[in-house]
């Protein structure tokens, strides 16, 4: 294992597969970790903002991808201008964040984050995924909200087993990919 100041520890394990971990601190009420970095289709974007670091939030009781408001331009600029959504329709689908470059041939889209001593891959789905009106397929569950931090749904890590840890107050990230 290696282990820094800042609490993040990475090592291979063949037997176990791949672990990655991020010091929590448990007195902060949600389980969460920072993250660099987070890129995708070749683009890669700083997760903070003029004053600090986004912290990353893991939520089990929903599935809808929480995103500041303040990261709205960086996100755009990510996903090169290619995604809308529409605030005035807060309770419905259309207020999810739906991308003309996303769900081509597949219902996931792949986001990587990163830190100094991993990367973990998450798959964003399309809402049509789970609804049979094949009109959503451009839909995510991504919105923006008037947030300071991400809040993302376990099912976003797939490729992982996630342990959380209170004693330890870690967060493992383990897959044999």
């Amino acid at each position: 294992f290696r282990s820094r100041s800042y609490g993040l520890i990475s090592a291979i394990n063949e037997e176990n597969g791949i672990i990655g971990s991020c010091k929590t601190n448990n007195s902060d009420p949600f389980w969460g970790c920072y993250f660099n970095t987070m890129s995708f289709k070749g683009n890669e974007i700083p997760l903070d903002n003029i004053t600090h670091k986004f912290k990353i939030y893991f939520s089990s009781e929903n599935h809808e991808i929480l995103f500041p408001m303040s990261f709205e331009n960086n996100f755009n600029n990510l996903t090169e201008n290619h995604c809308e959504y529409n605030i005035s329709h807060y309770s419905d689908y259309q207020y999810y964040v739906n991308c003309d470059n996303f769900f081509i041939g597949t219902e996931t889209e792949e986001f990587n984050l990163t830190n100094e001593n991993m990367t973990i891959t998450v798959e964003i789905d399309s809402l049509s995924k789970y609804h049979p009106d094949s009109s959503k397929k451009k839909y995510t569950r991504i919105r923006f909200e008037d947030i300071d931090f991400f809040v993302f749904p376990l099912i976003v890590f797939k490729q992982f087993h996630i342990e959380f840890n209170k004693e330890k107050e870690l967060i493992s990230f383990y897959t044999k990919n």
